[in-house]
């Protein structure tokens, strides 16, 4: 490994993040956007993560960090911090620096107060969490897919830039008409897991994440390359049929021709929609406690999570 340097990342590190989610994913991600998603502080800690450097090149080779979080349980609260952004530039792969990037990541959470690290691995980074990095994995994502009678001008917009700005015009008014921010007494009613709080929302909407509020349902949204909804408030059982018309409603509000809904198994809502929308697995659930004596007490099987808690939303 003597052809690398490992360092830190820190507030000048999105410029070589940048290029390796160019390289590792063929995706374009502005500076401003990466600046949001890793401005962590308002939990405790950030830049909790590393870069691996080719020395003789001169380029980033690859990264592996972790975001930190607020965790609520049993009247306890957790430092936690969630796995994201496990990238490899094609040219540096099978070099090892998966594993030795995420062991130093691990160890820096640690001394920083981390308790545990979860995360939702693709089917790349999935062996190697689970066989080299000793990762726990309970449970399985669900994806509920909802198609609907839209234009698919979202999907337009995601493939083609100059549909963007005709897609932001005709949503603009529909966004406003039903949104809401976040407040106490608005707050959707959350199962324990991830702390949702105003620092959690505010941190989610620098991110494009939007509260809307239709028919009585209150929801986290994103508009991306379809419609998803990352979470739901709590309603009664009888309004299911309503709930799932709204969804659709929702869809072509927004124009999108697919509206994806994602819970874990032990979501209030999961049962409950199983019953009308059959789902479709999607990523695993997978946990490394790191301060192993105070998170004897967690039962990782029965924490609740929704796309609402993906890094990616």
């Amino acid at each position: 490994m003597s052809d690398y340097r490992i360092e830190r990342i820190n507030e000048r590190s999105f410029g070589a993040i940048r290029e390796l989610y160019q390289k590792s994913f063929g995706l374009e991600v502005s500076e401003d956007e990466l600046k949001k998603k890793y401005d962590t502080s308002a939990f405790g800690e950030q830049f909790v993560g590393f870069l691996a450097y080719h020395e003789l090149l001169n380029e980033p080779a690859a990264y592996y960090g972790v975001f930190p979080l607020q965790f609520f349980q049993d009247g306890k609260s957790y430092l936690v911090a969630q796995s994201g952004d496990t990238m490899t530039a094609p040219n540096h792969q099978k070099k090892g620096l998966f594993i030795q990037l995420a062991t130093k990541t691990y160890e820096l959470a640690k001394d920083l107060g981390v308790d545990f690290v979860f995360g939702f691995p693709n089917e790349n980074s999935l062996p190697g969490f689970k066989r080299k990095l000793n990762w726990q994995f309970y449970d399985t994502m669900y994806d509920f897919q909802f198609i609907t009678s839209g234009l698919p001008l979202l999907q337009l917009a995601s493939k083609k830039k100059l549909f963007k700005p005709i897609y932001s015009w005709c949503t603009h008014s529909s966004f406003s008409k039903i949104s809401f921010n976040y407040d106490s007494r608005t707050a959707l009613q959350w199962s324990p897991g991830l702390k949702r709080d105003t620092a959690f929302f505010e941190y989610k909407k620098n991110r494009n994440v939007q509260l809307v509020q239709l028919n009585g349902f209150s929801m986290a949204i994103k508009a991306e390359n379809h419609l998803y909804i990352g979470e739901v408030s709590q309603f009664e059982n009888e309004k299911l049929p309503f709930f799932i018309e709204t969804i659709k409603q929702l869809g072509r509000k927004f124009y999108s021709r697919k509206v994806v809904l994602t819970l874990s198994k032990n979501h209030w809502l999961f049962s409950l929609l199983s019953e009308s929308v059959q789902p479709k697995a999607s990523l695993p659930i997978g946990f490394l406690p790191l301060n192993v004596e105070k998170c004897e007490s967690i039962d990782f099987s029965k924490i609740i999570f929704s796309r609402l808690d993906y890094d990616t939303f």
